[in-house]
C-alpha cells in the first residue's frame, strides 16, 4: 500500500470560473507509466473532497520554496495559502516484487496564467501488507447422504485488518477452498478435499502401461520409460472402506510401488478415483491417489487414461509435511481428469 500526504498551495487563490490545475502521482514500472492518483485543485478548495488532517509544523503558511527568478509566474517564495493536509492510500499490490519509480507531475490549466500553483507532498511511504495465513482441519470421507462439517482458522500479522471469508466447492471429489481477504485486499487461502462416496456406484479395474515422463524435481522421475500398472478397487457389500490392490512399476527407474490398503473410492460416470497407502520397493510409508478414465463409458472420450500420484508421508499426523515423489501429471490439481493415454491395456468401470 502506497500512502502519502498532499496539499495545495498557491501565491493567490484562483477564483475564476474554471481552474483545472491538477497533479498526478505516476508509477514507472518496466518502462510503462501508470497513473496511480490524480489531485485536482477543485478537490482541495473549501468543501472539496478529501479528509483534511491538521496542519503540520513548518508547513502551510511558512513553507519557503525559494524564489524562481527565471520564471515570472512564481514571483513569491513564501506560499501562505494552504488547504490543510489530506492523506491518500493507493493499492499497489499489482506491482508486487517489481521496482517502482514514483513520479509527480503537475499541470496548470487555470484561466489566470499569472497565478503560480504548487502541490505539496509529504510522508511518502510503502506499507507492506501481511497476508492472512489460512489452515483447514482434515475431513474424513463420508458415505453419500451423510452431512459433514468443514472448519478453518486463519491468522494475520496486521492487527488493524478486517477480513471476509468465502468457501468454494467444485463437483466430484469436493475440493473445498477457504479464502480470507483483508481490507487491504491481501488474500490467503487453503484447500481441503471432502470425499463423498457411494458404495453402490460401482467398481474399477485396470491393467496396462503408460509412458512415464521426466520430472527432475521428483525423486523417482529422473528417467523416462514405460510404466506398468495393475489395480482394482471396490466396496464390499455393507462395507465403508474399499478393498483391492494397486501395483505400479517403472522398470528403468528401479521403482515398484505396491499398495497395502485403500481409504476411499469414488466412481462418477466414466471417472474413478481412489486413494490408499503403500510401499516403494518394499519399504517406507507412502500415500497414493489413482485416477482412471474409462474411454468406453459415456463421457470418457473413447480413450482410457491413467494418473497416479504418490507421496512420502513424512509425518502422518500432519499432511502438510507430505513430499510428492511421483506424479505422471505433475502440477495438475488432484481433482483433474487424467490425461495420459494407455500405451496398451484397458480400464473398466463396472456399474452395479
Amino acid at each position: 500500500m502506497l500512502t502519502f500526504d498532499y496539499a495545495f498551495l498557491s501565491g493567490q487563490l484562483n477564483t475564476g470560473s474554471s481552474h483545472n490545475d491538477f497533479a498526478v502521482v505516476q508509477a514507472l514500472v518496466n518502462g510503462q507509466t501508470i497513473e496511480l492518483f490524480r489531485i485536482s485543485r477543485d478537490d482541495l478548495q473549501p468543501g472539496g473532497s478529501g479528509s483534511t488532517t491538521s496542519l503540520q509544523v513548518g508547513s502551510c503558511g511558512s513553507t519557503d520554496f525559494g524564489s524562481a527568478p527565471n520564471d515570472n509566474l512564481f514571483v513569491t517564495s513564501l506560499l501562505p495559502l494552504c488547504t490543510g493536509w489530506r492523506t491518500a492510500s493507493v493499492d499497489v499490490s499489482q506491482f508486487a516484487g517489481q521496482t517502482i519509480n514514483l513520479q509527480l507531475f503537475v499541470e496548470e490549466a487555470g484561466p489566470n496564467n499569472d497565478v503560480g500553483t504548487f502541490f505539496a507532498f509529504d510522508n511518502i511511504k510503502f506499507d507492506q501488507n501481511l497476508l492472512p495465513v489460512v489452515s483447514l482441519s482434515p475431513l474424513a470421507s463420508v458415505m453419500i447422504g451423510t452431512a459433514t462439517a468443514a472448519a478453518g482458522t486463519f491468522t494475520d500479522g496486521d492487527l488493524t485488518d478486517t477480513h471476509t471469508a468465502k468457501w468454494n466447492a467444485s463437483p466430484g471429489v469436493y475440493a473445498l477452498t477457504l479464502t480470507v481477504t483483508d481490507n487491504d485486499r491481501g488474500t490467503g487461502s487453503a484447500q481441503q478435499s471432502a470425499v463423498v462416496y457411494d458404495p453402490a456406484a460401482g467398481l474399477v479395474t485396470g491393467l496396462g502401461w503408460v509412458n512415464s515422463p521426466v520430472v527432475s524435481s521428483l525423486r523417482y522421475m529422473q528417467v523416462s520409460g514405460r510404466a506398468g500398472f495393475a489395480f482394482a478397487s471396490k466396496y464390499q457389500l455393507g462395507g465403508t472402506v474399499p478393498v483391492g490392490l494397486t501395483a505400479f512399476a517403472v522398470q528403468d527407474a528401479h521403482f515398484l510401488f505396491t499398495s497395502t490398503g485403500q481409504q476411499w473410492l469414488v466412481v462418477a460416470g466414466a471417472r474413478a478415483q481412489f486413494t490408499g497407502l503403500g510401499k516403494i520397493n518394499g519399504a517406507g510409508d507412502f500415500g497414493f491417489l489413482l485416477t482412471a478414465l474409462d474411454g468406453a463409458v459415456s463421457g470418457g472420450g473413447g480413450v482410457d487414461r491413467f494418473r497416479i500420484k504418490i507421496w512420502d508421508r513424512m509425518n502422518p499426523a500432519d499432511p502438510s509435511d507430505d513430499v510428492v515423489v511421483y506424479d505422471n501429471q505433475f502440477g495438475a490439481p488432484d481433482g483433474a481428469d487424467p490425461t495420459a493415454p494407455l500405451g496398451a491395456g484397458s480400464i473398466a468401470i463396472i456399474k452395479r
